[in-house]
């Protein structure tokens, strides 16, 4: 049995609903406010005023958030590392090797827990700052607008309002410098750090039952950066170099194969158990165009999230009988016709949370 990065795709999917509801309650919460009162002469005036409470609603619930995140993340990545020592007993005895060691722990595993904990916390005040910076540009460039004669305000707010939630609502920045949101960073870093966990536990337990090497799975979606690794074998502490016994050539380490791209974030490689002379080598599946699908699948899935917001949008400001509301609602319903019979063509899951507005 292999261990996957991969692991945690169920945990993580329910992470990313908690705080993907947060980000679109919040931006919900700027377009009906935005769109109250828009007629009346002292709107920007009520609308500054409306931003506190705004705001403090918004972070009431990013409280809660907050609160339940930990303990979902923390069973998640204990869970992954206990899976993980489990599948390495069960490789072991399926290929009747001789265990010679037991279980240990690992304080890694703690920090990852800790580390993604940290860090998903720490997107509250940034969700805060990014909203009031929203609302408060959204009210300014719609009253230039209407200063300047060119929208009435309701179109104004429209065309303003969304313009910048076409945005969203993107806290945080990774170190390649790409702006993520709420929703998709919180499952990436779940999914990432789970997955590490599941992997920890593997090979610590492999390497206490007296085995070094493992083998690359696999996987008809990689990308260029973990590609190249599918089939190779590697060291789990770096004693193993060269070749095997079997004549096999030992590739590297497994944190010499990570730093290179190996078991990156969303990456579905496995490693399991290689020993020489018995393990049958992989044969590769990569297939770029499967790829491609994936990441064609994703962009679609924002298409009909970003759909959903315009209807919520034209509704708000300029009214639910309105013909941009009408124009927006049969634009909806032809992307998510169309995503269905993509799915079906391409024989895709139907990832229902990642288009959901409402998602819990």
């Amino acid at each position: 049995m292999t261990i996957s990065p991969d692991y945690a795709r169920a945990v993580a999917a329910r992470v990313r609903a908690y705080y993907q509801t947060a980000e679109d309650d919040a931006l919900a919460r700027i377009i009906v406010a935005l769109g109250r009162g828009l007629d009346l002469p002292d709107w920007q005036a009520r609308k500054a005023l409306d931003l506190t409470t705004v705001l403090r609603v918004i972070d009431e619930g990013l409280a809660r958030l907050d609160d339940a995140a930990p303990e979902l993340i923390t069973r998640a990545v204990a869970e992954a590392y206990q899976a993980g020592t489990g599948a390495a007993w069960g490789e072991v005895r399926a290929a009747g090797a001789l265990p010679i060691g037991g279980r240990r722990a690992s304080r890694a595993v703690d920090v990852l827990a800790e580390d993604t904990v940290r860090a998903l916390s720490g997107m509250r005040p940034r969700i805060i700052r990014a909203v009031s910076d929203v609302y408060q540009q959204v009210t300014a460039d719609t009253a230039g607008q209407v200063l300047t004669g060119g929208q009435s305000r309701r179109e104004a707010a429209y065309t303003a309002v969304r313009e910048y939630a076409r945005q969203g609502v993107r806290p945080f920045v990774d170190s390649s410098g790409r702006r993520w949101e709420t929703g998709a960073y919180a499952e990436m870093a779940t999914r990432t750090t789970a997955g590490q966990a599941a992997i920890a536990g593997h090979t610590d337990q492999l390497e206490v039952l007296g085995q070094d090497l493992v083998i690359v799975s696999t996987s008809p979606e990689s990308c260029d950066l973990c590609g190249p690794w599918e089939g190779k074998v590697l060291s789990i502490s770096g004693r193993s170099r060269g070749k095997a016994s079997d004549g096999v050539r030992i590739a590297g380490t497994i944190a010499s194969a990570r730093s290179a791209g190996l078991q990156h974030p969303n990456c579905t490689h496995t490693v399991g158990l290689y020993l020489p002379g018995r393990t049958k080598p992989h044969t590769t599946t990569r297939d770029p165009e499967a790829y491609k699908v994936r990441q064609q699948q994703r962009a679609k899935e924002r298409g009909i999230r970003q759909s959903k917001r315009d209807v919520l949008i034209a509704e708000e400001t300029l009214g639910k009988d309105s013909p941009a509301a009408k124009a927006a609602r049969v634009k909806l319903r032809g992307q998510q016709a169309s995503f269905k019979a993509w799915r079906e063509d391409h024989g895709r899951k139907d990832l229902a949370y990642r288009t959901s507005l409402t998602a819990r």
